[in-house]
């Protein structure tokens, strides 16, 4: 059985007019995937969805030092027997790491949530279930 889980460090850069360097959020989590998977499309993307990221990251307090998120990771690793893919850094240094309130997530897994439901209604409409 498949544990597909790790441990993953998302890089983004620092939000703000003059910030230089780097920000990572370091995080045990399973389906990563899901970062990428553009509901719309059914594709995955190159760059992660925001949205998708908060929800993952949103309680990482991020590091500014890659060797302390590489070290925080490694930890987090050793707390885990299992790790189907071990330690990854998620390289998307160009992105920044947006902040969503409640409402504007509860209303992007609505919007989830909604066209999960049309494909469905789309699939059993061409498949009947016997």
């Amino acid at each position: 059985m498949s544990s597909d889980n790790g441990i993953y460090i998302l890089k983004t850069k620092q939000a703000g007019e003059f910030a230089t360097g780097f920000e990572y959020r370091v995080l045990h989590a399973q389906c990563i995937e899901n970062l990428y998977y553009d509901i719309d499309t059914g594709l995955y993307r190159e760059n992660f969805i925001p949205e998708e990221a908060f929800a993952y990251f949103k309680e990482c307090q991020p590091f500014f030092e890659e060797a302390l998120a590489l070290r925080y990771a490694h930890y987090l690793a050793e707390q885990h027997p299992i790790l189907e893919y071990g330690v990854s850094i998620l390289h998307h240094e160009e992105l920044e790491f947006v902040e969503f309130d409640e409402d504007q997530m509860m209303a992007y897994d609505t919007g989830v949530d909604v066209r999960i439901q049309q494909y469905r209604e789309a699939r059993d409409k061409e498949e009947p279930i016997e």
